[in-house]
């Protein structure tokens, strides 16, 4: 479902452009469970930008009130919590694991279905007591993980891209969950710096890709090796759907 969410998410996955237009799309989003009690006012304040300021950024989408604008959030929020709900009735999300039986070998198959499923049980469980969930990668790999980061919002647990360079990152917290994704790894061996910054107050960590970068106390879903670009993509597309599914089956009642 392309929700509301996903729109405000388009401004806060640019952090390097850290302007008054990210600062209440992420406001937004940390309050899309609330804002039925929420005046203009509030939300101004709560952005720290005036109300006309705020007026302004609502009617980019050509929304002349504010009530419209926060009761379509409001909606799409409900809208995406019943259709996950359905997808997990139905496990209709589990069908592609029988597209990768035909493609992957035995050894591959085995890594990317029944390996990881340990793997993501521990994911879900660091996110439940994480405070928000940083993601951080190639442009590429992260535009795979809008949904990811919708879904995830919509159940209260925000959801955010760091930047890559280090003049705009802002080192994740000790309370944050990191998932780092390289499917080769080059970001990480064009900057010898960026694992150092990415871990220095101790993250929780994941890291998706060929090569596991972190070195301790963190979590490693392995892409294989030689495989084309469609199912390198598919296999990232899994692992986020599992662990946004695991995390609402298991820790959020939706």
């Amino acid at each position: 479902m392309n929700n509301f969410i996903t729109t405000l998410l388009q401004f806060v996955n640019n952090p390097d452009e850290r302007d008054t237009n990210y600062n209440i799309a992420y406001c937004l989003i940390s309050h899309c469970h609330e804002l039925d009690k929420m005046s203009v006012q509030d939300l101004a304040d709560e952005c720290y930008v005036s109300v006309s300021t705020f007026n302004r950024f609502f009617k980019l989408f050509g929304f002349k009130k504010f009530v419209i604008f926060k009761q379509l959030i409001a909606s799409h929020v409900v809208i995406r919590l019943s259709q996950m709900q359905y997808r997990i009735k139905l496990k209709d999300y589990k069908q592609v694991e029988s597209t990768f039986y035909s493609f992957l070998s035995s050894n591959d198959y085995q890594t990317v279905v029944n390996a990881s499923a340990f793997i993501i049980q521990q994911c879900c469980e660091t996110i439940l007591k994480s405070k928000r969930i940083v993601l951080i990668g190639s442009d590429e790999m992260i535009s795979n993980a809008l949904r990811f980061q919708g879904d995830f919002c919509v159940m209260k647990k925000m959801t955010i891209k760091d930047s890559i360079y280090l003049e705009r990152f802002f080192v994740p917290n000790e309370d944050d969950f990191v998932i780092i994704m390289t499917m080769s790894g080059r970001i990480v061996d064009l900057n010898d710096d960026l694992m150092e910054h990415i871990m220095a107050r101790h993250p929780k960590a994941l890291m998706i890709g060929n090569k596991d970068y972190i070195k301790e106390n963190g979590m490693f879903l392995q892409i294989p090796m030689g495989l084309d670009e469609v199912l390198e993509n598919m296999i990232l597309d899994y692992y986020l759907q599992e662990i946004v599914y695991t995390y609402a089956r298991d820790y959020y009642d939706c």
